[in-house]
């Protein structure tokens, strides 16, 4: 009696664990809105290739604003004012539960700089994700 107790007990938690990982996955997003993605952006790029390192056209992919945390830059300056830049012609941004990212672009839909803000934290659910691999790398 013990040991099938054992048994249907194990296999519960098994099929616990199968379906908190399928849940992980089935909500993991389908951007790159994150720093790796950032460090892959060169100025001279495109707006095209970008949307090729980061896997969405610039929008809104994650809760609604929060305070950003660190600042990462491709420009020397503390934070990008775009026109500041010489042929700046517009600004694209793409937004996430993990930070904020920039292009400022010329009339030909080049990149002259781009800046990515961090919120912090990912989060619990972000870390497992990565932990289990189940984070979009390019």
């Amino acid at each position: 009696m013990k040991k099938r107790f054992l048994v249907r007990l194990g296999v519960l938690l098994l099929l616990a664990a199968a379906a908190f990982v399928f849940v992980l996955w089935w909500t993991t997003p389908n951007h790159r809105i994150n720093v790796d993605s950032f460090k892959k952006i060169k100025n001279g790029m495109t707006l095209d290739e970008v949307v090729q390192i980061v896997g969405v056209p610039p929008g809104h992919y994650g809760a609604p604003s929060k305070n950003p945390g660190t600042i990462y830059l491709l420009a020397s300056d503390a934070v990008l004012d775009p026109f500041k830049f010489e042929g700046t012609e517009h600004v694209e941004e793409w937004h996430s539960d993990v930070g904020k990212l920039m292009l400022i672009l010329n009339k030909e839909h080049i990149v002259i700089a781009a800046q990515f803000e961090s919120y912090g934290d990912d989060g619990l659910l972000a870390k497992i994700r990565r932990w289990l691999g189940l984070v979009q790398v390019q």
